[in-house]
């Protein structure tokens, strides 16, 4: 998958953490969500409500390319969108709004709000 992200992802440790959340979601990186999820993480895909399974299931190995466009950080929050391109060329809009169990740069991924559309 291409993947690309601003260079100011790399200024703190949480602002990768979100960007690399977003590479994750996009190549369905299980490795990476055993990692940083918390045990159970509720996940609220808008419009509508999947469960992750659903999300990574509807999404293995679909996207062909993820930009993304910001990422910010504050405390135990962070929020990530971007586009992506399937293999088929559809074009989506993405945005994830991530809650951490902590501000410690190795609190886990307690809770995700993620915004899908078409574009």
């Amino acid at each position: 998958m291409k993947f690309e992200m601003p260079g100011n992802c790399g200024n703190s440790p949480r602002m990768q953490t979100v960007a690399e959340f977003a590479r994750a979601w996009g190549e369905a990186d299980s490795e990476f969500f055993g990692e940083w999820f918390s045990e159970e993480p509720a996940w609220a895909v808008l419009p509508g409500e999947a469960s992750t399974s659903d999300v990574m299931n509807n999404l293995r190995g679909d996207i062909e390319e993820l930009q993304i466009l910001d990422v910010v950080t504050h405390g135990k929050f962070g929020s990530v969108d971007g586009t992506a391109r399937t293999k088929s060329g559809d074009r989506l809009h993405f945005a994830h709004f991530l809650v951490f169990t902590s501000a410690a740069k190795s609190g886990k991924i307690a809770s995700i709000r993620s915004y899908l559309v078409g574009a």
